[in-house]
């Protein structure tokens, strides 16, 4: 489905190196709605309100959310990433899942997500940039 409405499957090439091997990643060059509305709510684990202010007995105070910060570095990479060269000692490329990201060396992980900040970080620059791109438009009382 393509349309003006809806974003256009594409994705951008990162180059990175860890240790001193390269690697390379494809990110998406954009997520979609859903996409991002998962990532962003991917730390949230749980979210508590007392059964008496849900009943309307008592006013509702605020909360209890749980997070979960390593879920939303998970949930980010597996947002992005839809191929890389990362393979086993037999060559065979790694799979791309929850798994195998939970498995990855932490160093590899932090110049992987550098990856995806600069990339966020390129691709907001080009939206600042877009030829007759407008803001939201004004409103009149």
């Amino acid at each position: 489905m393509t349309s003006k409405w809806t974003v256009t499957p594409e994705t951008t090439k990162r180059d990175g190196v860890w240790r001193g091997e390269p690697f390379w990643v494809r990110l998406k060059t954009q997520l979609t709605a859903g996409e991002q509305l998962r990532m962003q709510t991917s730390a949230f684990t749980r979210y508590n309100i007392p059964a008496r202010v849900l009943s309307g007995a008592e006013e509702a105070p605020l909360g209890k959310v749980d997070v979960d910060f390593s879920a939303l570095s998970l949930g980010r990479i597996l947002a992005y990433v839809v191929e890389w060269s990362l393979e086993d000692d037999q060559r065979r490329r790694l799979p791309i899942g929850r798994a195998t990201v939970e498995a990855l060396h932490p160093e590899f992980v932090d110049v992987l997500n550098g990856l995806i900040n600069e990339h966020e970080c390129a691709q907001a620059e080009e939206k600042k940039v877009q030829p007759g791109a407008s803001g939201p438009a004004a409103m009149s009382a």
